[in-house]
């Protein structure tokens, strides 16, 4: 027998493997970790030594890959043209050094850059979020049966 703890007061019990336990798991993990690091999006993530946007985007495409063979072609091709848009703007520089006074370098940040990195990275967790509910990977609280795990 196995015992999967959630945090410190849950625990799931299985016997044997059993894959969508596992899978239902790594979801949590994944979405307390996107949660936690989309608070602030901007701050570097200790744990992994990039920014948390980074932490998060990185999270959100490990959710998607595991969705990604129960999604429609439709559906698959909005997300990837949302990850694609979101890559590209990732790409660009959010900061850059100035000079202060005394010749000083000082960090600054163009909040144009980190807007559409909020409004995008958003975009993409909602779509994904979306799509997870829509497959069964989330149900909606009312309908227990359409879990992953039943």
């Amino acid at each position: 027998m196995v015992t999967l703890n959630l945090d410190n007061s849950d625990s799931i019990k299985l016997s044997g493997f059993d894959q969508k336990a596992f899978s239902q798991l790594r979801i949590h993990q994944l979405n307390e970790r996107i949660n936690f690091h989309f608070a602030s999006p901007f701050s570097e993530s200790t744990e992994f030594g990039i920014m948390a946007y980074e932490v998060c985007f990185n999270d959100l495409l490990s959710l998607l890959s595991t969705i990604y063979s129960k999604l429609s072609r439709e559906e698959s091709e909005k997300v990837l043209n949302l990850q694609e848009d979101l890559t590209k703007i990732m790409g660009k520089k959010i900061s850059s050094s100035h000079l202060r006074r005394y010749g000083r370098p000082q960090q600054v940040r163009s909040q144009a850059i980190c807007n559409e990195i909020r409004k995008s990275l958003f975009l993409f967790r909602l779509e994904i979020e979306k799509l997870m509910e829509a497959h069964g990977f989330n149900p909606s609280k009312p309908d227990p049966r359409k879990a992953v795990v039943g």
